[in-house]
């Protein structure tokens, strides 16, 4: 990747992160400007409660108390009264207009809770409630979750809130729970201490969030989970599934970012998985996923929306034969070609070391003839001087002879 691209990709990262900072601002000032409007509804009063509580016996002296409460779509604004009414077992508010709800944390008696649909931000510090076995909080504002000490909870959910993080001290005296709803909210990342506690888990839905990671020890948290929904989110790459719930026997991980096919193998160890949703994510070879999860996970009964038969194992068995034989021709050819490259570059070799021997050889010979020249100079020289004393001596032996004669 070029500098360039480096930077127009950090400025798209920035202009993305801007905007979606801009976005939250103005949903913040959108939800200020309306808790500081007039809220309409009705305050629940003695007058308004009492006609829609039920009266229960319980006990043989005929003693009785209020124990059920149910007004939904009532336009309640304000439920404060109910603090005087600690008995209630059963409290359904669904779909009012209650924004705040500290009451909820004196209703020590209850055992389902229904508050959904309205527009509460905000849970109070909870003390014990110890038979609490079901609380619905979807469809609110809810951002932050507290402490919740309901040892008997069996379902918690808290579906399409704006929760970001969770704290690890959330679920930790939730122990009993089975089903954990967190659908639709603003999480982005999970970890095993957010989870803490949570031993007896059977359900976690975790999808329409914008988790981009997963933490690869997370699901060796859950020794009782059956099933994992993590659809719609921004996952790309997929952690090792290591030390797998033996129970878990569906996942749900469809429309999220995974590209690269390979990162199926992690699938692998979840050996008693019988439901794997995984379409709608961006692998190139989107036709040949199911085929390859067939053949890595024989044990699988149903991928997306479909049964896997028979004729899908047959299938699986002739794609993952043919792709075998593939990549040994594959294989083959890069060697024939690793081969073929290396013998031309012994070959280019050889001829190197001849054209450099031939090389050294020229100029041997070029440089012996240039020794030679100067020698034959020097003899010619040498001979030359000779017959000139040769000559002389002649001569000086003639007119020795001469001089003798006269």
């Amino acid at each position: 990747m070029s500098d360039e691209e480096i930077i127009n990709e950090e400025e798209e990262g920035n202009k993305e992160e801007e905007e979606k900072n801009d976005e939250e601002k103005a949903k913040e000032e959108e939800e200020k400007k309306e808790e500081e409007e007039q809220v309409e509804g009705i305050v629940l009063t003695p007058e308004v409660l009492i006609p829609k509580l039920s009266i229960l016996d319980t006990a043989f002296d005929m003693e009785y108390s209020y124990t059920k409460l149910q007004m939904n779509e009532a336009e309640i604004k304000d439920a404060a009264i109910l603090e005087n009414y600690p008995h209630l077992r059963f409290i359904s508010l669904a779909k009012n207009a209650l924004r705040k709800v500290p009451w909820v944390a004196k209703m020590t008696s209850a055992v389902y809770i229904d508050l959904h649909g309205n527009a509460i931000k905000e849970l109070p510090e909870f003390t014990e409630i110890p038979d609490l076995i079901t609380f619905n909080l979807t469809s609110n504002r809810i951002k932050s979750i507290p402490t919740l000490p309901f040892p008997s909870l069996d379902k918690l959910d808290l579906s399409s809130n704006l929760i970001r993080t969770i704290t690890d001290s959330a679920f930790a005296q939730i122990t009993n729970l089975k089903a954990l709803i967190l659908t639709g909210n603003k999480i982005t990342k999970i970890t095993t201490e957010m989870f803490k506690g949570l031993g007896n888990l059977e359900r976690l839905m975790l999808d329409q969030n914008e988790i981009k990671t997963i933490d690869p020890n997370l699901l060796a948290t859950f020794t009782n989970l059956k099933v994992l929904n993590l659809n719609e989110n921004k996952i790309a790459k997929l952690a090792p599934f290591d030390n797998p719930p033996p129970n878990l026997v569906e996942l749900h991980i469809s429309s999220n970012a995974v590209e690269d096919i390979k990162e199926l193998q992690h699938f692998k160890p979840l050996a008693n998985l019988t439901t794997l949703v995984f379409s709608g994510n961006a692998v190139p070879q989107e036709d040949e996923y199911r085929l390859v999860l067939i053949d890595s996970m024989p044990w699988l009964k149903k991928i997306d929306e479909d049964e896997v038969t028979d004729e899908d194992r047959e299938s699986s068995k002739e794609f993952i034969e043919q792709k075998k034989a593939e990549e040994e021709e594959r294989r083959k050819e890069e060697e024939a070609e690793r081969r073929h490259q290396e013998e031309e570059e012994e070959a280019e070799r050889r001829h190197r070391e001849e054209e450099e021997e031939a090389e050294r050889q020229r100029r041997k010979e070029e440089g012996g003839d240039e020794e030679e020249e100067p020698k034959e100079e020097v003899e010619e020289d040498a001979k030359e001087e000779n017959d000139g004393d040769q000559e002389e001596e002649a001569n000086e032996d003639a007119e020795e002879e001469a001089n003798d004669d006269e």
